[in-house]
């Protein structure tokens, strides 16, 4: 992370994660991403508004022992989002990502190269106890489009997140 200012923050990041499917193994991947980011913060602003952004991209790469590698995908996406303060300790937050993703392989099934569009959209509410604390009613929205029919889906979920940071 870089502050140049009280209002500004510059973000780059990297992940490296095993994502693992015990009763489905041939979906077993390693994944890679990579991406910046930028948030604004209008200290001085009714509600004090936040936003922020961030582009990222990575790859998803069967595990050598699978016989899955048309679940090897390279994607591409994009995240915005903010937050305002509504009350000493209350605030509501949203936030919108697109994803693209281009598997590398056919689908066994299908004989098609999948191609994704994903959209994840959210809101919710934080509110920070004291210091260390805090509790977070979130709701999203998730909306997969593909070309191999499958691989469609729309998600409602609910989320209820306590936190503690130490």
């Amino acid at each position: 992370q870089y502050t140049p200012d009280q209002a500004n923050q510059f973000t780059a990041f990297g992940q490296f994660s095993l994502v693992r499917y015990p009763e489905q193994r041939v979906r077993d991947v390693n994944r890679y991403v990579g991406g910046v980011g930028w948030g604004h913060a209008f200290g001085d602003a009714k509600y004090r508004p936040v936003i922020f952004t961030s582009l990222f991209g990575g790859y998803e790469d069967e595990k050598s022992e699978s016989a899955g590698s048309h679940f090897s995908r390279a994607f591409i996406g994009v995240r915005t989002g903010g937050q305002i303060t509504i009350h000493e300790g209350g605030s509501i937050f949203a936030s919108f990502t697109y994803q693209y993703s281009d598997y590398q392989e056919p689908d066994p099934t299908f004989l098609e190269t999948r191609e994704d569009d994903f959209i994840d959209a959210s809101v919710g509410y934080r509110y920070q106890y004291d210091e260390n604390w805090s509790v977070s009613p979130t709701v999203r929205f998730n909306n997969n489009d593909s070309n191999i029919v499958t691989s469609n889906y729309d998600r409602f979920s609910f989320m209820f997140t306590v936190r503690n940071d130490f």
